[in-house]
């Protein structure tokens, strides 16, 4: 998600800035998931491009310790691509918990803004994970999260709706790999995201502390981001898929 991984390219002399996630049914209309995937190399670091989303296991997920997370990038390189057209507007919803891939990148331009593929890309898995409920003399805070390992709570709990301005908190683990990378290495980060209304905190706390505000959009299965890119480029627009 948003948080910490930053891209940057220059187009007709604007720059594109992205962020990541925090210590952790209706659906608006979604960016389509770029085709350009489909001719993308094998990163090395993933499944194979070309590889369908729901094939990829959520074991092929979680690899070695990085310092701050266990997650590995098991999903396609998402094309950050502009769309001549006003976003969509955010929905909230309840967030499922578990192993989501990045899956596309949207830029919402305008009506008279740029449109079309750019050379910049994100390769992005994080898990959410929600805090179980801790029976008389348990550790709530014992719940696994912080290996990394994909754990028997975010696999069958659900975060509860925030409707009636209830906020919702899930634990974050996070790898994320773009073109700019510096040294072509992943960032790993964990920390949690909090939910109320249609907005969306990601609260890093690993490597570093910060907060970063987003809305978003929450359907069973999926995930969608909302946020201003710098320079007046226009709204952002990340979709993250849950793994099956």
């Amino acid at each position: 998600m948003r948080g910490n991984h930053q891209w940057v390219a220059v187009a007709a002399g604007l720059a594109l800035v992205g962020a990541v996630f925090a210590a952790c049914n209706s659906e608006p209309s979604q960016p389509p998931i770029d085709a350009e995937q489909a001719a993308l190399p094998d990163s090395g670091l993933g499944v194979e491009a070309g590889s369908e989303g729901g094939v990829v296991s959520v074991a092929s997920c979680v690899g070695a310790d990085g310092g701050c997370s266990s997650m590995a990038l098991c999903g396609q390189r998402a094309i950050v691509t502009y769309v001549a057209s006003s976003a969509p507007t955010a929905a909230g919803g309840t967030i499922t918990p578990g192993v989501y891939v990045l899956t596309n990148y949207t830029v919402y331009t305008g009506t008279s803004g740029q449109s079309g593929a750019q050379d910049g890309w994100w390769q992005e898995t994080f898990e959410l994970v929600a805090a179980p409920v801790a029976d008389a003399g348990t550790d709530a805070s014992d719940d696994g999260a912080s290996d990394g390992a994909v754990s028997d709570d975010a696999a069958s709990a659900s975060a509860a709706p925030d409707a009636a301005g209830v906020a919702t908190s899930l634990t974050w683990l996070d790898v994320v790999l773009s073109d700019s990378s510096s040294g072509g290495a992943a960032t790993y980060q964990s920390g949690s995201v909090t939910t109320l209304g249609t907005t969306l905190n990601e609260e890093p706390a690993c490597p570093s502390a910060s907060v970063f505000q987003t809305t978003y959009t929450a359907t069973t299965s999926s995930i969608t981001l909302y946020f201003a890119e710098p320079a007046g480029l226009g709204t952002g627009s990340e979709v993250y898929q849950l793994v099956q």
